[in-house]
């Protein structure tokens, strides 16, 4: 998978549909063929997304609101991390141990402490979750996955395999056409196909069972 320019894209993605006689790919069509690239990238990444979009942030709760004293950033370009679905797992500093969303019917008033135990998800930007004991003052390693700024340009970049993305937005836009019989089905071909390739390429990767050192001379207690 590839860092990828918009603009690099719209010509891709034209130029496979101008390779199906009846569909018309114009100036007027550029802004269609970006939407379509947005709506096929949004849908994509939550399961195929580049490796480059999960990212680590070292953070420090502020010991009175359970929210971190500093906003997650991402590397990558027109991308930011600010949602609560962006956040995968957060771990108090020198544990392994993901921590649990509060549970419900819990009081939250009752837990209290100096250490976070629980997270939720807060509307502050760039911080979208919440520690609890909010008294919490420890530091804190976030794990989450970015997602691009609204609305997508040709000037934006995008990570995701180039041939799915390709096929899923020419797909989108013949679906919006339908001027040639067939030419939808071809693109949800070629999708699905190469759809199939990628699970196939993860599903065939090796996956390491025990996260920690492969020889152990003496017994191991997990933080």
């Amino acid at each position: 998978m590839a860092r990828i320019l918009v603009s690099d894209l719209v010509e891709e993605v034209q130029r496979e549909l101008s390779q199906v006689e009846g569909t018309v790919t114009n100036l007027y069509g550029t802004p269609r063929t970006i939407q379509h690239i947005q709506d096929a990238y949004l849908s994509l990444i939550e399961e195929f997304g580049d490796d480059a979009l999960y990212e680590y942030n070292d953070a420090t709760l502020d010991g009175s609101t359970g929210i971190i004293d500093a906003d997650l950033t991402t590397t990558l370009d027109n991308h930011v991390i600010d949602r609560w679905e962006d956040i995968i797992h957060v771990w108090n500093d020198g544990s392994n141990r993901p921590l649990d969303i509060v549970p419900p019917r819990t009081n939250i008033r009752n837990i209290t402490g100096d250490t976070a135990r629980y997270i939720a998800g807060n509307t502050t930007e760039f911080r979208p979750f919440r520690c609890y004991p909010i008294t919490a003052a420890n530091d804190v390693v976030v794990y989450s996955r970015a997602h691009p700024t609204l609305p997508i340009t040709e000037d934006s970049y995008i990570y995701i395999d180039r041939l799915l993305v390709t096929y899923y937005a020419a797909y989108l836009y013949t679906q919006d056409d339908a001027s040639v019989p067939g030419q939808v089905d071809k693109f949800e071909r070629l999708y699905e196909q190469r759809l199939k390739q990628i699970k196939s390429a993860r599903n065939n990767q090796p996956v390491k069972l025990d996260p920690r050192s492969s020889v152990h001379d003496s017994w191991t207690e997990m933080p």
